[in-house]
């Protein structure tokens, strides 16, 4: 059976465990960090079916989506989700931006439920893909 590996890059520890448990409680197994430089090394480790990563964490030096970029050179199988509370103008923006310039698939707004979490579980095990 192919492993159904997932990258969740989240900086709030409590959140991240409480994804993580989601996700191994589905069926797949999960690599998580909570910043964007050790990210960036799990991405050489691959593969992964999905990468979630936290709004704030997509942006390093000057890129705000350089992350998001380099996810989708080095893992181009992977279905890509930024998520993050889109308090503000900024934060929609860049959310938008991502998605147009199909550096990410798909937007989680916080605070999320179980049924997304495992709508992008199921996506990773070879579940149906959503336009």
């Amino acid at each position: 059976m192919t492993s159904r590996r997932f990258l969740l890059v989240e900086e709030d520890p409590l959140l991240a465990a409480s994804i993580a448990r989601a996700i191994v409680q589905l069926g797949g197994t999960v690599d998580a960090t909570t910043n964007a430089d050790a990210a960036r090394q799990k991405l050489r480790e691959g593969p992964y079916v999905a990468i979630l990563v936290e709004l704030s964490l997509v942006g390093v030096e000057g890129d705000p989506l350089a992350l998001l970029r380099e996810a989708r050179e080095r893992q181009p199988q992977a279905h890509i989700v930024i998520m993050g509370v889109a308090e503000t103008g900024q934060a929609t923006a860049l959310a938008a931006r991502a998605l147009a310039e199909d550096a990410a698939h798909e937007f989680l707004g916080k605070p999320f439920g179980w049924q997304l979490i495992e709508r992008i579980v199921t996506r990773g095990n070879g579940g149906p893909r959503e336009s």
